[in-house]
């Protein structure tokens, strides 16, 4: 066997590992975490809400960490007081030509409405990729009065049943609180989902997508524009 198969089969042993490696999707938050994460292989980005920062982080050890900056004031307003005011006024826009351009969207409205089902059904099969892994929320509850602590507890109680059903491997528990208002929520959640079948819809959709007549539409556009 030659170094061009080997290395073939060293790429396609990378490749089926990358796809098969699950993406993992970890928030953590209670009284002294506040994170979201994202975990690929050995590599993480984290988001932590208590401390203002993000980091990036190889294995357990943290290789980079940036707080988060204020947004920058304007160059033309230093003091940040709003956005500069425009010097010339933006131009007219003739009522023929906003017609002709409803006319021509109208007319291509197979094709938008083919591009909105395609948008839509992959949004939906990237939502069923995901799968909970671990899910646990604690929840302290109280509403300042016992009456309406109690009425809030029978509730859930009662909508508990339907979430377990669908939501499987989701625990919730609630504690009340009668003697003060409080509202605190505990969470540890971890979604998982393979690559190769967020790539594979990925590719699904770009196959479907109507990219000759969208882009006869998009020169059409650009041709009133003028």
């Amino acid at each position: 066997m030659g170094i061009l198969a080997w290395i073939m089969i060293v790429v396609l042993g990378l490749l089926i590992l990358l796809l098969a490696a699950p993406i993992r999707l970890r928030l953590r938050w209670n009284g002294e975490q506040k994170t979201f994460s994202i975990h690929y292989l050995v590599v993480a980005f984290e988001l932590d809400f208590a401390h203002q920062c993000r980091r990036i982080c190889l294995m357990s050890w943290v290789v980079s960490a940036k707080p988060w900056s204020a947004p920058e004031p304007h160059r033309d307003d230093p003091k940040g007081n709003g956005s500069p005011k425009r010097s010339t006024p933006l131009g007219k826009r003739t009522p023929s030509r906003s017609l002709k351009k409803l006319n021509l969207l109208w007319r291509s409205r197979s094709s938008l409405r083919r591009a909105l089902l395609v948008i839509v059904r992959l949004a939906a099969r990237l939502v069923r990729s995901w799968h909970l892994e671990r899910g646990d929320i604690r929840i302290t509850a109280g509403l300042g009065d016992p009456a309406r602590t109690g009425v809030a507890t029978g509730c859930f109680y009662s909508l508990l049943p339907i979430l377990r059903n669908h939501i499987p491997g989701l625990h919730i528990g609630w504690q009340p609180c009668f003697d003060r208002a409080v509202w605190e929520v505990e969470a540890h959640i971890v979604l998982r989902a393979l690559p190769g079948r967020l790539v594979y819809h990925g590719i699904q959709a770009v196959a479907s997508w109507p990219w000759r007549e969208l882009r006869r539409l998009r020169a059409n556009l650009a041709g009133l524009g003028r």
